[in-house]
């Protein structure tokens, strides 16, 4: 993996668009995103940004965990105005649900592409008032911003290469009172999450949760809360 500045890549847009009307926590949400993802995968520009850093736009798709993260922000509201980092926003459901449920989101994604579906997204869905921004973000080189009170993640440990720099960012970005809430679809990631986080000066539960998937049937994830270790 290249790690000698950070990196932002741009993914095509291939294809027309799909609108998919999701219902959450009794909310419905209308979420534009690519209508076929796989045209990526057969893009000059997405072999070539793999070969340069294992870049892949898994972004285009709008994952089960980021329902489970979704309705977790809905159902169990925090205290309005939260300032809210999203890591790995893709489509940017979870940070949406969010500002819907009041909190001061701030978007972020490797991909600049990601974030423009994320903010059309965001200008679609929330209520007047509410409140995010999009940021592009790598997560091996954190910017200088003031510590989060919350940190929010879905499905973003599907690879084990991914572990270290995300507890990296989580270290630098999140408030020492802070929670950070990861969504994981019950992959073998979340168990690499768990494994890394053993020692490593965080406090680590599990909550499990489901959600409904694209066919209706039910999705089971775990909601992994992490904190700092005073």
């Amino acid at each position: 993996m290249v790690d000698s500045k950070a990196l932002v890549f741009r993914s095509p847009r291939r294809g027309p668009d799909r609108i998919d009307s999701i219902e959450l926590a009794g909310r419905r949400f209308s979420i534009t995103r690519p209508g076929d993802p796989n045209l990526l995968l057969d893009d000059p520009y997405v072999a070539n940004a793999f070969s340069r850093d294992e870049f892949m736009p898994y972004w285009a798709d709008l994952w089960p965990a980021s329902r489970m993260l979704a309705e977790e922000l809905l159902l169990h509201p925090r205290p309005g105005g939260t300032r809210t980092l999203e890591l790995g926003c893709g489509l940017g459901l979870a940070g949406i649900a969010g500002a819907c449920a009041g909190l001061d989101v701030t978007l972020t994604d490797y991909d600049e592409t990601a974030l423009e579906y994320a903010a059309a997204n965001a200008r679609a869905n929330g209520p007047p008032g509410s409140r995010w921004r999009c940021l592009p973000l790598d997560w091996r080189h954190p910017p200088a911003l003031e510590p989060f009170p919350l940190i929010i993640a879905a499905d973003v440990v599907y690879e084990e290469r991914l572990v270290a720099p995300l507890l990296g960012v989580i270290g630098a970005l999140l408030d020492p009172a802070g929670t950070c809430i990861i969504s994981d679809p019950n992959r073998a990631g979340g168990e690499r999450l768990a494994k890394a986080l053993a020692g490593s000066g965080f406090a680590h539960a599990r909550r499990p949760v489901s959600t409904a998937g694209d066919d209706g049937a039910a999705v089971s994830g775990t909601l992994h809360l992490i904190t700092k270790i005073a």
